[in-house]
C-alpha cells in the first residue's frame, strides 16, 4: 500500500492542479518509501475511527467495520486524527492528540507521525478526486501541525 501511495502521489498532484504544498508531497513520498520498506505484518484495522469503536459487553470495546491490512498498527492513527481535528484548537492540540493516541496504543510515536503525514497527503488528494471539501482542509491542518 505504501508503495502504491508513493507511486501515485506525483500524478494525482499534477492532475488536481498541485493542491498539496510540494514539501509535504515530497515528505509523504519519502516517508511512504521508508515506512513501507520496514512495515510490520500485524493485522491492522484500516478504517479505525470513533464511529467504528463501540462499547461492548464481552469486552469493554469493540471495533467494527474493519478494512483489514497487514502492516504497522501506526497506520490506523490518521483516521483518529482527522475525525477529531475540528474539535482541536491549534497545532499543539493536534500534536498532543497524536502523542495520546500513540501512547495509549503503545505505538511508536514517530511511525504514527510518519503514517499520519503519508496518509493525510493521500487522503487530501483522494478527497479532492472524490469531491470532498472538508476533509482536504482537515488534512491540511494536520500536516501543518506535524511537518
Amino acid at each position: 500500500m505504501a508503495a502504491d501511495i508513493e507511486a501515485s502521489l506525483p500524478g494525482r498532484q499534477e492532475r488536481l492542479g498541485r493542491p498539496v504544498p510540494e514539501g509535504w508531497l515530497a515528505a509523504a513520498g519519502g516517508l511512504a518509501d521508508k515506512l513501507g520498506a520496514s512495515a510490520g505484518d500485524r493485522l491492522v484495522h484500516a478504517d479505525l475511527h470513533y464511529g467504528n469503536v463501540l462499547a461492548g459487553h464481552r469486552e469493554p470495546w469493540l471495533a467494527i467495520d474493519p478494512k483489514p491490512v497487514a502492516g504497522d498498527p501506526e497506520h490506523a492513527v490518521p483516521e483518529l486524527l482527522w475525525t477529531r481535528v475540528d474539535e482541536l484548537e491549534d497545532a499543539a492540540a493536534i500534536r498532543r492528540l497524536l502523542t495520546v493516541l500513540a501512547g495509549g496504543g503503545e505505538l511508536d510515536g514517530e511511525r504514527a507521525r510518519g503514517w499520519a503525514i503519508v496518509r493525510c497527503v493521500d487522503y487530501w488528494l483522494w478527497g479532492l478526486e472524490n469531491g470532498l471539501t472538508e476533509d482536504p482542509k482537515r488534512c491540511r491542518r494536520i500536516l501543518a501541525a506535524l511537518t
